[in-house]
């Protein structure tokens, strides 16, 4: 018999491990779905304001707006700035 806590973790809509022997996925593949649920996971609680629009800040100008040459940039700063 299950406890309400496996139960619950069965129940989840982000449980795959019963669906392990139907599902044959790439590294490539999973390494997309993880960073998707990281990005759900980060971005859920969100609320968006209706007819305000949306402002994108990149934290690696001092500007803030985004170039090229600073996504690639950032490729290279230590992961603790």
């Amino acid at each position: 018999m299950l406890d309400k806590k496996q139960t619950e973790n069965e129940n989840s809509c982000c449980s795959i491990h019963k669906y392990e022997d139907m599902i044959s996925l790439t590294s490539l593949e999973v390494h997309v779905i993880l960073d998707s649920l990281h990005i759900w996971e980060l971005t859920r609680t969100v609320n968006l304001i209706a007819n305000k629009p949306d402002v994108v800040v990149w934290k690696w100008t001092a500007d803030n707006n985004f170039s090229t040459a600073s996504a690639y940039a950032c490729i290279y700063v230590p992961a603790n700035t």
